[in-house]
């Protein structure tokens, strides 16, 4: 009778060893005792080498248009990833528990932070005299709001839908949907409407006002306008 050759996969060792280094609490990669309370399953040396590491990895995709998750779709700026991988990050389901959870830490770790005088955003440095973040924290939230407005026109934009709103009811020969393109016309009307008045006020000021006579615009009569003088 022929033995069967068992096959072992160097997949299943693995898996094996982590597994048990998991239970021992020890750092998966170089085997060094976890501290008591640390949370992972990599030591601090370690999980920094892997912190700098995966930054290295996420540049050097985006460097070259490809999207640093999958790793196999190109992604277009000023996106950070692809349209796939976005929608599988928004479609994630969250219990109302793990919301509600979150917010509560979030509210304790700021107000316990505000508690001692400190940005509730960073926990760093006091805040900035009549504001409730610190100069620095205040400078990125700035600079958060302006990035993130070019980046959500620049890529409506390029996926062709309405650079005001992302709305895909295009007005025809525009670069606007039908909705804005509506409130843009309306807007017009008001400012030739504010500039009529203004001229109209200069007139007066200058001593004569000249009100051009209503035009007929189905035959096109345009009739001489009226020069009122004080």
């Amino acid at each position: 009778m022929v033995k069967k050759t068992e096959i072992i996969k160097i997949q299943d060792i693995r898996k094996a060893e982590y597994k048990k280094r998991k239970e021992l609490r020890l750092c998966v990669w170089c085997k060094a005792p976890l501290e008591d309370g640390a949370k992972g399953t990599l030591c601090k040396d370690c999980a920094k080498k892997n912190k700098e590491r995966s930054r290295e990895n996420r540049d050097f995709y985006i460097k070259q248009g490809i999207c640093p998750i999958c790793k196999k779709e190109r992604i277009y700026p000023p996106e950070k990833s692809c349209y796939n991988c976005r929608e599988r990050a928004n479609q994630k389901e969250m219990t109302e528990e793990e919301r509600e959870h979150r917010r509560e830490l979030a509210r304790l770790r700021a107000a316990n932070r505000i508690e001692n005088g400190l940005c509730p955003e960073c926990g760093k440095r006091p805040p900035e005299d009549g504001y409730k973040r610190c100069a620095i924290c205040r400078g990125k939230q700035r600079l958060r709001r302006k990035t993130w407005e070019w980046s959500k026109k620049e890529a409506w934009k390029w996926n062709g839908v309405c650079v005001s709103c992302g709305s895909d009811d295009m007005q025809e020969g525009t670069n606007v949907c039908k909705r804005c393109y509506a409130i843009d016309c309306k807007n017009l009307e008001k400012g030739r409407e504010v500039l009529k008045n203004k001229r109209i006020q200069e007139q007066i000021e200058k001593g004569v006002l000249i009100v051009d006579a209503p035009i007929t615009y189905k035959k096109r009569k345009i009739k001489d306008p009226i020069i009122y003088k004080k």
